[in-house]
């Protein structure tokens, strides 16, 4: 791989666990909350998204 496809996969990586991050963190939100639902919305489509770059990923950029 080259400068740029490390690059590329990196940035992947890390946009994939702080998205990960942010979709626990919302999908944590008690029933109590007034946002509760588009919460919960926001936490599916993040998972959602992780999902498919995760599955766009080749399989020898994993280590």
């Amino acid at each position: 791989m080259n400068a740029e496809t490390f690059e590329l996969r990196d940035a992947l990586f890390s946009a994939i666990h702080n998205r990960t991050g942010v979709e626990q963190a919302l999908g944590h939100v008690t029933d109590v909350s007034t946002d509760y639902d588009m919460r919960q919305m926001l936490s599916k489509v993040i998972h959602d998204e992780i999902e498919k770059i995760q599955g766009a990923i080749p399989d020898e950029w994993h280590n």
